[in-house]
């Protein structure tokens, strides 16, 4: 026999309690000296005086260290209750367990402090048997919206893992919707990962007091693409953005595109596992650019749940926005196997926006490499009046698909390729997109168009094309927008277009940016 927890829980459990305490207190004496930082280093001071740089950030991480140091003995005690099987007061091996099982449980109570103990239990258990952390709690969200990470980077980490384990996976991290909360799936593109704009997207949820979505930023390797993102070719033509690339960012690209394809097979066995976990779930997902291969093959290959009564298929449908798709334009035409959800009832609203002069997609359409499968236009920069966009719009609507809302950007500023981040400053465009995303799916009053969309339509319809977007980036448009979803009020066109001239008043170069 091995002895592998040899403690008092009641001992364990109060030192934890004492040192968050005590943390905490520590925490809010941390807010008032930022608090008191940004009062002194905003003053004017006579004579001018340097002012010392904020303790602030280093400070809250060796906080957020010792929280986590605090609530292992917590842990510790929690793993000796639940699996000391004979009830000795000793976890050893004779209680069939292992130094592995209680070091995972430990590792992912720290993680996540709100999870009952039997999730805890029960994710623990799954990593051991199936050797993948599929799931990180990012923010375990203490009264507010949860955010966690998928992680499918590695290629084939489903590989192991039974359809019944993913099932237990989903469910014991809360990603299958069982709370009565939207699960909202965001997917990166060429970039290095989804973390930064699950969070922001996680803050808009608690902004409207959706308090029990869970976001899930699902992680994949796209290579390097984050070193030198779309912005970098605001002032190049797209040759000349192909020739400053150089063969090592063309082939990361390729390398890129091609893990897209095969991580959106694999994660299509994720959405078939929480459609059968929970057939009504209520699901958005949110794809960037590249992400659409992701995005779009596993929802078109996933299958439906069956009902055991009846054993009837039971549909299951998502809410999808698609930001400038770098996809094949006739990819849901030639191959409807892999992105026949475009066109199909899986996506039950479709809101996808468009650039014809985003320069990153002009690029992606000049390669001369690829495959040869399509023909290489691709349909994030597709005219709003273009055969494929009108195709894909009219079958929707022939079939009964579900609503459908383009959104057609036509902008030339910077290199016209809107990002995923709708925290970012400069996204008020894409945050609006989240935004009426959150209403559709949240509100069932709300068929297609939210009143965000209104409000956005509007600007589009009152200015030029490129002026519009810069309007809609403007602090004002923005701090309105927010302020009506936080009352839970319609913008008013009235308020879009008085805030719009003030802003125009505020910075006329916006003419002619």
């Amino acid at each position: 026999m091995t002895d592998l927890i040899a403690a008092v829980p009641a001992t364990l459990r109060a030192y934890t309690d004492a040192a968050t305490r005590a943390g905490g207190l520590a925490d809010d004496a941390l807010d008032a000296y930022a608090t008191a930082w940004s009062t002194f280093a905003s003053a004017t001071m006579v004579p001018a005086r340097s002012v010392p740089a904020s303790k602030d950030a280093a400070v809250r991480h060796l906080l957020l260290g010792l929280d986590s140091l605090d609530r292992q003995p917590l842990a510790f005690a929690e793993a000796l209750e639940r699996l000391d099987a004979n009830h000795d007061g000793v976890l050893s091996t004779d209680d069939c367990t292992s130094a592995e099982l209680v070091s995972l449980y430990v590792q992912e109570r720290v993680k996540d402090p709100n999870a009952s103990v039997d999730a805890i239990l029960a994710r623990a258990t799954l990593v051991q048997r199936t050797g993948q952390e599929l799931v990180t709690v990012i923010d375990p969200g203490v009264g507010r919206p949860r955010v966690v990470s998928l992680n499918l980077k590695a290629l084939g980490p489903l590989e192991g893992v039974s359809p019944e384990d993913l099932q237990e996976i989903l469910k014991a991290y809360g990603l299958t919707g069982e709370n009565g909360g939207p699960v909202h799936f965001v997917v990166h593109g060429w970039t290095g990962s989804s973390d930064g704009a699950a969070k922001s997207t996680a803050d808009l949820y608690a902004q409207q007091g959706v308090n029990n979505a869970t976001v899930v930023a699902v992680d994949w390797d796209a290579g390097n693409g984050g070193d030198k993102p779309p912005g970098w070719v605001a002032v190049v033509s797209p040759l000349g953005w192909l020739a400053g690339m150089g063969a090592d960012k063309a082939d990361d690209f390729e390398d890129a595109e091609g893990q897209a394809k095969k991580v959106g097979d694999d994660l299509s066995k994720v959405f078939t596992a929480l459609a059968q976990a929970n057939p009504t779930a209520n699901v958005a997902v949110t794809a960037h650019s590249l992400g659409n291969h992701v995005a779009l093959r596993a929802l078109t290959q996933m299958q439906d749940p069956y009902d055991p009564v009846t054993c009837q298929k039971i549909p299951f449908s998502v809410d999808y926005t698609g930001i400038e798709p770098a996809i094949p334009r006739t990819a849901p035409l030639l191959d409807p196997d892999h992105y026949g959800a475009l066109v199909g009832p899986r996506i039950k609203h479709l809101s996808m926006s468009i650039n014809n002069a985003d320069k990153a997609l002009l690029a992606y359409e000049a390669r001369p490499w690829g495959d040869g499968s399509f023909d290489g236009e691709a349909l994030g920069d597709e005219a709003a009046d273009s055969q494929m966009i009108t195709y894909i719009t009219s079958i929707r609507e022939q079939t009964g698909a579900g609503s459908t809302t383009i959104i057609d950007q036509n902008s030339s500023s910077g290199s016209g390729h809107l990002g995923i981040d709708p925290g970012k400053d400069d996204a008020g465009l894409v945050r609006s997109f989240y935004q009426e995303q959150i209403d559709r799916i949240t509100d069932p009053t709300v068929h297609g168009t939210s009143p965000q969309t209104i409000a956005r339509n509007y600007i589009h319809d009152q200015f030029p094309d490129g002026l519009d977007d810069r309007i809609f980036e403007t602090k004002g448009i923005r701090e309105y927008l927010d302020r009506c979803q936080e009352q839970h009020v319609a913008p008013t066109e009235a308020d879009m277009a008085r805030i719009a001239m003030e802003e125009l008043q505020k910075d006329p170069g916006m003419v002619f940016d």
